[in-house]
Parts: C-alpha cells; structure tokens; sequence
C-alpha cells in the first residue's frame, strides 16, 4: 500500500506536533488512518456507530475516535 495512494478526508489535532488524517472509502462504509508524524496508512475497517447517539467512529489503539470530531479537507 503506498502513501501516495492515501487520499485523505479529514484531519483531527492532537497536539501542536501532529494529528491523524482520515480516507473515507467511496461506499462510505470503510475507513482507514494515519498519524502525520510517521505516516504508515493502516489497514481498511469498518466504520461502527455509537449505541447511545449512533455517532460514526472508529478504534485506533484500543480508543475511538469519533468522525464528526474531524476537520473536513
């Protein structure tokens, strides 16, 4: 999987050295991730919604990151 392959939706900050950056696929079902400071794509999978409020996210690290918490590109 090369980087230039990664085209990224949205970005989230988490800290004034470097965030995530998501790619959403076109089905809109799948997404995939990236940390700006070493930039490994990982791999694709699934986007799950919360119970409670049915928010979109995603696991990164035993932590969700919810996608209404990025920034759009």
């Amino acid at each position: 999987m090369a980087n230039s392959e990664f085209k990224a939706s949205g970005y989230l900050c988490l800290s004034n050295s470097g965030g995530i950056e998501v790619e959403i696929n076109s089905c809109g079902d799948g997404v995939r991730y990236r940390f700006t400071h070493d930039q490994k794509v990982s791999r694709w999978q699934e986007i799950k919604y919360s119970r409670r409020d049915s928010r979109p996210y995603f696991v990164c690290h035993k932590r969700r990151y919810y996608l209404d918490q990025f920034m759009r590109y």
